[in-house]
């Protein structure tokens, strides 16, 4: 008996002694519920004009690229914003947020502070947002990254998820099923944490196939690193479906490369197949999920960190495709 509370104390001691200490890393990131005070403002514009102070990237974004009404500086669009605000779907789908995903921001807000904590620890030296902007982009962009804001969009395609009666009114000869069912609000922290990285961290310098399965196979392993509660296929952006269809075939993934001679290809359609979202990986069976590169090369990282167990994700980031790639065995 005595010697199973010793191993106790020592798993206790050395095993809780590899999570970070977070305790040390104090971080101000301040939250902002952009769509909340667009639907709040009135004819007086003052309250959008303060936050342009603190938000011009988001602001500047969503006006001009996403809602098409101008410029924030512009006279006429603050009344462009009142004609969007009061479009009968507009209307819908901002009572949809408001019982839905209001109430639960200042919890994601919180657990995003959390994910972002564990980075500067990992990265000291490593840019992170002073505020995180929640706002409306209208089908157009998830997340957008500024110099020092990280813009969150809450909207339909993005995390209402396909059970809402908005999803469903929208034309699927554009928005496939697929993508719908894709937008759940548990990628939320996932999509949020991966932009910042690529934008600040992981720049595509990628040219070849198994270059951009690396790349991508590091940003989900600090992703993972940094939400370490979270299940390793929402990391994916899979569901749990998906992800175990990908466990057991990754001998018939790495095969199907490999035969078709793939991993070395750089033509841009080979790239998008094995990378980019769609309804399935094409070339592979349609039960298939998509981005089975990226899958791929999550599992090549994992190995090679396993191989080297020493090695920091900083030293990871800047370790060559190949060097990944020699430690990896489809048969493990």
């Amino acid at each position: 008996m005595n010697y199973l509370f010793y191993f106790l104390f020592l798993y206790l001691l050395f095993g809780c002694s590899q999570q970070p200490d977070l305790s040390s890393i104090s971080l101000k990131v301040s939250k902002v519920n952009l769509d909340q005070l667009e639907f709040e403002s009135t004819s007086d514009s003052v309250k959008l004009v303060n936050l342009e102070i603190s938000s011009k990237e988001v602001l500047d974004f969503q006006f001009n690229s996403c809602l098409s009404i101008g410029s924030v500086r512009n006279s006429g669009t603050f009344n462009r914003l009142q004609l969007f605000k009061n479009d009968p779907y507009i209307k819908q789908l901002n009572r949809e947020l408001v019982t839905t995903i209001y109430p639960q921001i200042n919890q994601i807000h919180d657990e995003l502070i959390i994910s972002f904590k564990y980075l500067r620890y990992y990265f000291p030296q490593i840019v992170v947002p002073k505020s995180i902007i929640y706002y409306n982009s209208l089908y157009h962009a998830n997340i957008f990254c500024g110099k020092n804001e990280l813009g969150v969009g809450l909207e339909i395609e993005c995390y209402l998820g396909p059970n809402s009666p908005s999803v469903k009114k929208l034309p699927s000869q554009e928005y496939f099923q697929w993508l719908k069912n894709s937008m759940r609000l548990e990628y939320l922290k996932r999509d949020a944490l991966s932009a910042w990285i690529i934008s600040n961290y992981m720049p595509d310098n990628s040219t070849s196939v198994v270059e951009n399965m690396i790349r991508w196979g590091k940003i989900i392993y600090l992703v993972e690193r940094c939400l370490p509660e979270d299940d390793q296929n929402y990391l994916l952006r899979y569901s749990k479906e998906k992800f175990n269809w990908a466990e057991k075939n990754e001998r018939l993934i790495w095969k199907y490369l490999v035969n078709e001679q793939l991993l070395f290809s750089k033509n841009d359609r080979d790239i998008s197949f094995l990378i980019n979202e769609g309804p399935f990986t094409i070339g592979l069976p349609e039960k298939s999920p998509d981005r089975l590169g990226q899958y791929l090369g999550w599992k090549m990282v994992h190995d090679y960190m396993e191989e080297h167990e020493n090695t920091s994700l900083k030293d990871l980031v800047n370790t060559p495709y190949n060097s990944i790639l020699q430690t990896y065995n489809s048969e493990d």
